[in-house]
């Protein structure tokens, strides 16, 4: 339901962020959508409005929201190919931003986010040290001058104590809201305080011993994140997503494997399988619906104009057409990979389905693993570029087959059913990254955004 005159005059009269959140706010209707929002759209709407003003988005947010929020958020690469680190600094604004709401709202929402993913981020702000063994250390015969030196770092630090633990802060910018937190959470709920400092304290210890003492730890920044990372990368799989790391082996692989090997190879690579049967493993929950005819109607509703406003707003995309469907590749009127597959959707529901699940994975593979520090693709240009790699493949096949462009509809809907989209990607690839590429690639704007994007480093040019 589009917005009405009014209401998009009265939205393009905000010339800031907080005008779309006002808008947002003052609508009872609009507020309730917000909790129905995709966790990305959210996401999009709390980058538009600054972090630092969401804090009424986060405190509407459901914790299934939250947590896939984070997911995305906390979490940063130096560039398309590496793997994501957990962005410290990111998750302390974050603590900051929910105790703001309330120190009562933070204390709960973080103890239903994963506990895991809550220690490592305060271990990254806060050393947690058992008192008891503190004091064996600061009064042992066998001090030494690093402990005379410890003395005066320990003075110098923010800390505070509960019971047996004497929580250190490592970063003063956020030690107000984190320390208003765990007091919080020692008022009303000492269980879960003891438990989440009992496991940082074992962290710490572990941390200390093999950085060669709590003087050392107090003066530097390194702490391991590798569970917490796996866990979200299978969150993430499961949902569609490919790592940095998986999706850049799959592309050089594609670059290093022979053309005859990749066009002779029955089965998929070893990384498609594992993506797939990682993203079969767990079903998606089902969505929530409230109960009632007239209650889905008026969320429908309120999601349509949230929606309306969001893509009015620039937050979203307006919804349009791909360029891919409509892209010119080697003189033709048309890709012969999207006629066929235009072909599939008309006459093949499950054909196109499962080759369109092949394309997201392989777009995803390209805006994981294809850029530079300065670049990288968006998700639009992305899935056109995946397409158009693919029917470089595609038209390789039939050059090699002797077949011509199929003739007609059934043809169509044969070529699609034989074409395995992954492997047809590979060739195309492969093509891509040659030294001479095939006419195509100067004269597809997909492959020559995808081909100017692609860091020397990873893929040097092949040889013909």
């Amino acid at each position: 339901m589009p917005l009405q005159g009014s209401e998009r005059k009265k939205l393009a009269r905000f010339h800031t962020s907080h005008g779309l959140l006002d808008y947002i706010l003052e609508q009872s209707e609009l507020v309730d959508a917000v909790r129905r929002l995709e966790p990305l759209a959210l996401m999009r709407l709390i980058e538009h409005v600054g972090l630092e003003d969401a804090g009424e988005l986060a405190a509407l947010a459901t914790t299934e929201q939250l947590e896939r929020v984070f997911d995305e958020d906390l979490w940063k690469s130096e560039r398309p190919g590496i793997d994501e680190r957990f962005d410290a600094e990111r998750f302390g604004l974050w603590i900051c931003i929910l105790v703001e709401q309330g120190v009562a709202f933070a204390a709960r929402k973080l103890s239903e986010i994963d506990e895991d993913l809550v220690t490592l981020g305060l271990c990254r702000h806060l050393l947690v040290i058992d008192i008891e063994q503190l004091a064996q250390r600061m009064t042992s015969e066998q001090r030494g001058i690093e402990d005379d030196q410890l003395d005066k770092v320990l003075e110098s630090c923010l800390y505070h104590e509960f019971e047996q633990y004497r929580v250190i802060s490592r970063d003063h910018a956020t030690w107000d809201a984190i320390l208003a937190w765990l007091v919080e959470l020692n008022t009303h709920d000492y269980a879960a305080l003891a438990r989440l400092l009992d496991r940082c304290c074992d962290i710490c210890s572990e941390t200390i011993e093999e950085n060669g003492g709590l003087y050392q730890v107090l003066t530097s920044d390194e702490m391991l994140e590798a569970d917490v990372a796996a866990e979200r990368e299978g969150r993430r799989e499961r949902e569609g997503y490919v790592a940095p790391s998986a999706a850049l082996s799959f592309l050089k692989l594609a670059r290093l494997t022979s053309l005859e090997e990749i066009e002779a190879d029955c089965e998929r690579d070893p990384i498609t399988r594992a993506h797939f049967r990682e993203a079969k493993s767990e079903p998606r929950p089902a969505s929530r619906r409230s109960p009632g005819a007239r209650g889905d109607a008026a969320q429908r509703r309120g999601l349509e104009r949230l929606f309306d406003a969001l893509r009015a707003a620039d937050v979203l995309p307006n919804a349009e057409r791909p360029r891919a469907l409509s892209a010119n590749t080697s003189g033709k009127a048309e890709m012969v990979l999207t006629s066929a597959l235009r072909a599939a959707r008309e006459r093949d529901g499950a054909l196109y389905a499962t080759r369109a699940l092949e394309l997201a994975y392989l777009a995803n593979v390209l805006l994981s693993g294809c850029g530079t520090r300065l670049r990288s693709l968006r998700p639009a240009e992305a899935a056109e570029a995946a397409l158009a790699v693919c029917n470089l493949g595609a038209e390789r096949a039939l050059e090699q087959a002797s077949k011509g462009y199929p003739k007609d509809t059934a043809e169509l809907l044969d070529f699609v059913r034989d074409s395995d989209l992954v492997k047809l990607f590979r060739v195309g690839f492969h093509l891509l990254c040659r030294k001479e590429p095939p006419a195509a690639v100067t004269t597809t704007p997909a492959l020559k955004l995808l081909r100017s994007l692609m860091d020397l480093k990873d893929f040097l040019p092949m040889p013909v």
